[in-house]
């Protein structure tokens, strides 16, 4: 009878081991990341911004304002691809009429990259021209 006694003690104490080690919480490098892969977003902010960048060169500004505000809402996964965004958010503003918005996305754009330029015929535009380089005057001092 000892020996079905220490079985069943052998298997109660099993069990109790199994069921606290179920429970237990794992050491926190064992522990899985519950965060949103980020992939997929960078993903999809770049499918936005070509997008956007596609609308915009078609001349459909309001779907381009709105494919350029989501990828940066998604987060780019570089920062070239967010001054990008920025860039030609701030030429729809600017050509709209809206001077003041068009100022803060190059403001954005020049606070990722400081060294951000246009090119020679963007900076040359009539409208976003002297906004970009009024802003990049404004920044200098910080960048110093």
């Amino acid at each position: 009878m000892a020996s079905q006694a220490s079985r069943t003690l052998l298997g109660t104490a099993l069990a109790a081991l199994l069921l606290a080690a179920g429970c237990a919480t794992p050491p926190a490098a064992e522990t899985p990341s519950v965060a949103v892969p980020v992939a997929p977003r960078a993903a999809e902010a770049a499918a936005a911004l070509r997008s956007g960048i596609a609308h915009y060169e078609g001349a459909r500004y309001e779907a381009s304002r709105t494919e350029l505000r989501r990828a940066l809402a998604l987060g780019p996964e570089t920062p070239a691809e967010a001054v990008l965004a920025h860039k030609y958010l701030a030429f729809i503003l600017c050509a709209s009429g809206q001077t003041e918005p068009c100022r803060e996305a190059f403001r954005a754009a020049l606070r990722i990259d400081p060294q951000f330029t246009l090119t020679r015929g963007e900076a040359g535009h009539p409208m976003w021209g002297p906004v970009f380089v009024q802003v990049r005057r404004e920044l200098a001092p910080a960048a110093r």
